[in-house]
């Protein structure tokens, strides 16, 4: 039986090989109670890879040899202080306020310096923690005194990874000077989890790309056949700007290409993919994976303890559990900045003993905790916002940022005039609560949702989130859209305040669902994301019962009544909603 499932599979009938071995599997259980099916044929289901929790371990485990054991252990804000910062002109085109320009000098100065250490920026929603990191790595591929530097670039998520590889994208289309040429971006990670538009930096496709270059030179006894190929696949790919047919023909043809390569060359193929992988991934300049992947055996290979990366940068650290940013230690890499902002969503721990033994706590979070309050707190927050109107940043400030959160000038540009930027809706009717959905309230968020296409432009595109806390009430809100044609240039997006982080809205509708309070409606973490997703205007809809009993959003009510932005609302049919919206 062995023999036949290994004869059958895909690369040794392709290479037409015989399997070199016969591999007998044991399977070991707990306990088996039907005795009679052993030597028979079983289905096995593979319930979960073991792969990314002995990472985990082995992340703990090699704490004890890293320079940096002690300022993880018991961080001392000595330990964590740099040079005094002095402005400079920087690499990047990007015009930065103090905050981002003092991060990113700062940051850069630990990672082309000598000694290790860790560099933490808080970076608040919309104060532009993605254009100090992009600014941080140009400044240490571009300010090399030798030979080129690497750094790597992590983030918890495959989503995360793929925003930051697009905007370094942006950036290489922008450079265009002798004294800065493109740098190398490799995007390192299985194929099915890279974002479409990204994909073209991945790993396995520039490997491929440069093979496909280089492999007349490697085989010259098949270099007519492949140079007939490769003309037809450059011709393709002028033609697939075009038509999308041209697209598919692109791609059988370079899948023919790639046949040809394995029916002729057999095991050298493969030889030869690999040492250009090793090749691609050792010449980069930038290096973005998830924090899971940063140490596969592909990565350990080539980096551990070589000396060839020279940082890592960790965003959204906020997001992964302390285990999860101990990895990259595994290569060798001795300075590490973490970017994330401990007021925004936790990385998500199921288990409620685990979350009493702090699991779900970061790395960021902890070493935050320990120097808050402190006047010589050597965490730099980015104190500048560019996303909110400053009626809806206000509260943010205040309960989150100690008032710390300033407005960008451009702020008060919003191309939605007619609306108010802030009202919160205080439904003083009954409304019956039913498995984490409210009917009533989704019936609301509808008729709120079309007085506010109402009253934007015709011309003007607009973004538009529905946030909720319950995933029953996100449903039910989808269900409502379904039922509603609005014009071409409206998007409507309805999902959980999880779902939103990081992302950012024209205007944002918040429905709490619940008449009573709960820890996951009552979260501050998730009550600030919900808070701050809107650019132009936010409006929260909950019910007086639970902002009765929930005292973190008796907070928002109570600032709504301070600042005349409360709608109470008695019965919805008489309502004058475009009355209420509008300014």
């Amino acid at each position: 039986m062995c023999k036949n499932i290994i004869t059958s599979i895909s690369v040794a009938s392709v290479l037409g090989l015989a399997p070199d071995y016969c591999v007998n599997f044991t399977f070991k259980t707990k306990s088996y109670v039907n005795s009679s099916d052993k030597g028979n044929i079983m289905f096995v289901r593979l319930v979960s890879s073991m792969g990314p929790y002995l990472r985990l371990f082995k992340s703990v485990k090699y704490l004890q040899f890293s320079p940096l054991k002690e300022m993880i252990l018991n961080p001392k804000i000595e330990n964590f202080k740099v040079n005094e910062f002095e402005p400079r002109k920087l690499y990047t085109d990007v015009k930065l306020n103090k905050s981002q320009l003092k991060a990113v000098v700062e940051a850069t100065e630990l990672c082309l310096g000598k000694k290790p250490g860790l560099y933490l920026i808080q970076g608040p929603p919309g104060t532009g923690k993605t254009t100090v990191i992009t600014s941080i790595i140009q400044e240490i591929v571009f300010s090399a005194d030798g030979p080129p530097r690497c750094a790597l670039l992590v983030a918890p998520s495959n989503g995360a990874v793929d925003e930051l590889v697009k905007r370094l994208m942006v950036i290489r289309q922008r450079l265009n000077d002798t004294n800065r040429k493109k740098f190398k971006v490799i995007r390192v990670g299985p194929p099915n989890s890279i974002h479409p538009k990204v994909y073209p930096f991945s790993l396995e496709y520039i490997t491929k790309l440069n093979f496909l270059r280089e492999v007349h030179r490697i085989f010259p006894e098949f270099r007519d056949q492949f140079l007939s190929l490769q003309q037809k696949i450059v011709e393709l790919e002028r033609e697939c700007k075009i038509t999308s047919s041209s697209f598919e023909r692109l791609e059988c043809a370079k899948k023919e290409y790639e046949k040809i390569c394995v029916n002729n060359l057999g095991r050298k193929y493969f030889s030869e993919l690999d040492k250009i992988r090793w090749s691609c991934l050792y010449n980069a300049n930038v290096i973005c994976t998830t924090l899971s992947s940063c140490f596969s055996l592909q990565m350990e290979a080539v980096f551990r303890n070589s000396g060839k990366i020279t940082c890592c940068i960790v965003d959204e650290a906020t997001q992964s559990n302390e285990q999860e940013t101990l990895i990259p230690l595994m290569l060798g890499l001795e300075k590490i900045v973490l970017v994330g902002d401990p007021r925004q969503l936790c990385p998500t721990t199921l288990s409620q003993e685990a979350k009493l033994l702090k699991y779900g706590m970061s790395l960021f979070s902890r070493i935050s905790n320990q120097f808050e309050d402190k006047p010589d707190n050597p965490i730099v927050m980015l104190d500048t916002q560019y996303r909110m109107h400053p009626e809806i940043s206000q509260l943010p400030s205040k309960m989150y940022y100690n008032n710390r959160l300033k407005n960008g000038s451009r702020c008060l540009d919003s191309k939605f005039k007619r609306l108010k930027p802030y009202v919160v809706f205080n439904l003083a009717m009954y409304c019956p609560v039913e498995q984490y959905r409210n009917e009533n309230e989704v019936t609301f968020v509808i008729k709120l949702l079309s007085t506010i296409i109402e009253l934007t432009s015709a011309t003007d595109s607009v973004d538009i989130g529905i946030i909720t806390p319950y995933n029953n009430q996100k449903v039910k809100l989808n269900e409502a859209l379904k039922g509603y044609n609005f014009r071409s240039n409206v998007k409507v997006t309805a999902n959980t305040v999880d779902s939103f982080q990081g992302q950012e809205k024209d205007i944002i509708i918040v429905s709490y669902v619940r008449m009573d309070g709960n820890s996951f409606v009552s979260d501050e973490h998730r009550l600030n994301v919900a808070l701050t997703r809107a650019k132009h205007a936010l409006f929260i809809v909950g019910n007086k019962y639970l902002f009765d009993t929930c005292s973190v959003l008796k907070k928002i009510r109570d600032n709504a009544q301070k600042r005349k932005l409360l709608c109470i609302v008695d019965d919805t049919s008489s309502l004058d909603l475009k009355r209420i919206i509008s300014q």
